[in-house]
């Protein structure tokens, strides 16, 4: 069944460019998810990004609560594969570190402070660097660094942090 991609996006609780950016990846040709896409995309785009369902009562994502500290619970976690976790450790390290722009971390800070012992650390970060939410000072191997959070996606990164802080 096809809907539209405004319904798509509405159902995941996202912009539609933010679901554009995230169909592009599964599609490769937008034209193929504009202005109708296949139902069965909502999902998939679901699963890839992480994103909680919305509850069709409040129009809320789904999920378990918020700790008291604002931090990202272990249950929240335990629902995630290594990559999505890592990924979310990262972003949320980052944002309560205020590692945004100019204000960055190394790899080794990243790996042994932040996100000591996090399995998938180095996939979700390069993930990361792939969907710009992280930027890098010098591409190539995710190992090099400097990282912070991409100040011109302030925006998504917050929201997607909000889904798994409650």
């Amino acid at each position: 069944m096809t809907i539209s991609t405004a319904e798509a996006a509405r159902r995941l609780g996202v912009s539609v460019a933010e679901f554009l950016d995230a169909v592009v990846d599964l599609v490769g040709d937008l034209s193929d998810a504009w202005p109708q896409i296949d139902e069965g995309y909502v999902a998939t785009v679901q699963q890839v990004r992480g994103i909680l369902p919305l509850d069709k009562t409040s129009g809320q994502p789904q999920g378990p609560a918020e700790r008291d500290d604002g931090a990202v619970s272990e249950e929240m976690v335990e629902e995630l594969s290594p990559v999505q976790e890592a990924k979310l450790r990262i972003l949320d390290k980052l944002e309560r570190a205020g590692r945004w722009g100019g204000n960055a971390v190394s790899w080794d800070t990243l790996r042994n402070h932040y996100c000591h012992g996090v399995e998938g650390l180095e996939e979700g970060l390069k993930v990361l660097i792939d969907e710009d939410l992280v930027v890098v000072a010098e591409r190539g191997t995710v190992r090099k660094g400097p990282f912070s959070l991409n100040p011109g996606e302030k925006g998504a990164i917050e929201r997607q942090l909000a889904r798994f802080r409650g």
